[in-house]
């Protein structure tokens, strides 16, 4: 799973790299699957209670795809061009969509028809306008509970907007992309026009089984407040209180702090005393055998080098001189 040329990598992006190849970053496929996973999931989640979630991807290579698989869910998208204010100045964008309608409504009763050649023409380049820039809005009444990004780098004007909203962000990220401030990170090639089609339809069908479920009256009932963490929290209680939770740096997204955290059952104090007692205790007991064994050991003669020179033989005795 390729990524982008380790000049234009971003240091934040080192949790999700597997290695390198020939100058290529290559990226982990199971941290692709965990968020692919993950982000499925809390999407499912939200479309079960009810809940808007916007799909942007206006580059080449995604905005044919995102067009179909959000149609196809019945959820809001740009695929064309993000325009500042989508967010933030929500009510100006209503008020141009009420603009399409009425324009709409007025070729449907006949009014258009009565308008001169000149005034038709105007009407019809403002007709094609609004609707080219704002058709993939048109059911999104109110702020989305949450935005599905293709390419976090080319679409940082709605990350930012989504972030000053308090709006959870789910996207695409790239070696050369900067992860911070998404809440869920699925590290793939942004590029490659298959694997952007496997991750959106992959996520997609969890959109369709939560609208699904909530037709079905069987979705979720208090999803208005999800985020990416309470959702792992609710994950982590349903596995036995053994789930990851995202915390300060955790692999929900913000990677400022970079590893990932896992959530353990605290130990009592009661529990640590007993440890620390034990430990000890052990450690005494150690000592006490280590000079036990000092103890018992017995210190040897040195023997005797063989390689030492000989000794000199000792003088023979002198004999008795004759007496004279």
């Amino acid at each position: 799973h390729y990524g982008h040329s380790t000049r234009f990598w971003n240091p934040r992006m080192k949790p999700y790299i597997f290695s390198r190849k020939n100058g290529v970053h290559i990226i982990d496929v199971k941290e692709t699957l965990r968020g692919a996973i993950r982000a499925r999931n809390f999407l499912g989640k939200l479309a079960s209670g009810g809940l808007d979630i916007l799909i942007v991807g206006t580059k080449k290579q995604a905005a044919s795809i995102v067009r179909t698989e959000s149609q196809r869910a019945g959820m809001p998208f740009v695929a064309t061009r993000w325009l500042g204010g989508c967010l933030t100045n929500h009510s100006t964008i209503r008020k141009r969509l009420a603009r399409l309608e009425e324009i709409e409504h007025q070729k449907a009763t006949g009014i258009y028809d009565k308008l001169k050649k000149k005034e038709r023409a105007v009407v019809d380049r403002e007709y094609a306008k609004v609707a080219f820039n704002f058709d993939g809005l048109r059911n999104l009444d109110k702020l989305p509970s949450a935005i599905f990004v293709v390419d976090v780098m080319n679409e940082k004007n709605a990350v930012n907007e989504a972030r000053k909203l308090n709006i959870p962000v789910v996207g695409i990220v790239d070696t050369n992309s900067n992860p911070e401030g998404v809440d869920i990170v699925i590290p793939a090639n942004d590029d490659s026009l298959r694997g952007l089609q496997i991750i959106l339809r992959y996520i997609i069908d969890g959109i369709v089984e939560g609208k699904r479920a909530h037709e079905q009256g069987g979705g979720l009932k208090d999803v208005a407040d999800l985020r990416p963490s309470s959702y792992d929290e609710m994950e982590s209680e349903d596995e036995g209180g053994r789930g990851r939770g995202r915390g300060k740096g955790g692999r929900g997204g913000d990677r400022r702090g970079g590893g990932r955290t896992r959530q353990r059952g605290g130990r009592s104090e009661e529990k640590v005393a007993e440890v620390s007692q034990s430990q000890d205790e052990a450690l005494a007991a150690a000592e006490a055998q280590g000079k036990e064994l000092k103890a018992q050991v017995r210190i040897k003669p040195k023997a005797a080098s063989t390689d030492a020179a000989p000794a000199a033989p000792a003088p023979a005795p002198e004999a008795d001189k004759p007496a004279e």
